[in-house]
């Protein structure tokens, strides 16, 4: 097991949405992040948190709310990343 610092990003397109960190499935309650009023043109939900990884684990975002939050998929005509995170090895 190592610890990591992961830090999602993300831009949810409704007024309300609500995501988490799932290691092998498993939502990480230390790693869901939400906002009550989005602003589709610009808002960017970032969050950070310290988990134990296991090797090999399969790290994804997902929707954990209610709402159907449609991510945008392109901007000014161009595809685009709407989720990611970043992981940084602390030991």
């Amino acid at each position: 097991m190592v610890l990591y610092e992961v830090v999602p990003s993300f831009g949810p397109g409704n007024t309300a949405a609500a995501y988490a960190i799932r290691v092998n499935g498993v939502n990480q309650s230390s790693a869901t992040y939400g906002v009550i009023q989005a602003n589709s043109l610009s808002s960017t939900l970032v969050g950070t948190a310290i988990l134990t990884i296991p090797s090999g684990a399969t790290l994804t975002i997902r929707n954990v709310g209610t709402t159907n939050d449609t991510l945008n998929t392109t901007a000014d005509g161009a595809t685009i990343i709407n989720a990611s995170f970043q992981l940084t090895r602390i030991s």
